[in-house]
């Protein structure tokens, strides 16, 4: 097929803090389809680089992340090394990606900074 193509996924895991992750697509039933010998639990095989410049909101401020075993679809496109890659990441159905406000993490993540004043 060609790259404008949606398939469907699940995300495998996804590291908020480096900004990617990986998607294991799904058939139309949600099961996981999976290179022969691979299992849904191995991380380092199979599954579809994601970063999360590619995560599609509907709002700048939004901190882009997904959550593991969240359902996404995307288009894949190939990396300089032939690999798969997800682009155009949105929610089931097209919808915008469920964010979380970066104020919220920046808040967190700066707490300490703030009582220096």
């Amino acid at each position: 097929g060609s790259n404008t193509d949606i398939h469907r996924g699940k995300v495998r895991w996804f590291n908020a803090l480096k900004g990617y992750g990986f998607i294991d697509p799904v058939d139309e039933n949600d099961k996981p389809i999976l290179p022969k010998g691979v299992t849904p639990t191995d991380k380092s095989d199979g599954g579809i680089f994601v970063h999360q410049s590619e995560i599609q909101t509907d709002d700048p401020a939004l901190f882009r992340r997904l959550y593991n075993r969240e359902f996404v679809e995307f288009r894949i496109v190939l990396d300089e090394k032939g690999r798969q890659k997800a682009v155009h990441v949105t929610g089931p159905d097209g919808n915008f990606v469920k964010c979380i406000l970066k104020q919220k993490s920046e808040a967190a993540a700066g707490s300490e900074s703030s009582k220096q004043e």
